[in-house]
């Protein structure tokens, strides 16, 4: 085996399952959409939840805040337009590797 795969194995082992149940949903559209970036408010339109239950699981599925997952799952990909709202807001991708 590897050392990338070992890395890989070790961290779906320790960090995936340690994730709340709010983290792993706000991973969905990720993981039923391989590829894609999403904002927060197309992640809540997404999984049918509110923009404030999205926003601070994104915040720590990106590594940062007082709760924040390391190594982090997502990071911001781009400014862009939101198709919920139409405005410019940054979208974010899953970081490769990450069990899809």
């Amino acid at each position: 085996m590897s050392v990338r795969e070992t890395s890989l194995e070790a961290y779906y082992d320790k960090v995936l399952p340690e994730l709340t149940e709010r983290q792993e949903q706000v991973l969905i559209p990720f993981y039923e959409n391989p590829g894609r970036d999403y904002t927060n408010h197309e992640i809540a339109r997404y999984i049918g939840l509110p923009i404030n239950c999205v926003t601070g699981r994104t915040q720590e599925l990106r590594g940062e805040g007082e709760r924040g997952v390391q190594p982090s799952i997502l990071r911001w990909k781009e400014r862009r337009k939101d198709k919920v709202t139409g405005n410019n807001a940054k979208s974010m991708e899953i970081i490769v590797g990450v069990k899809q």
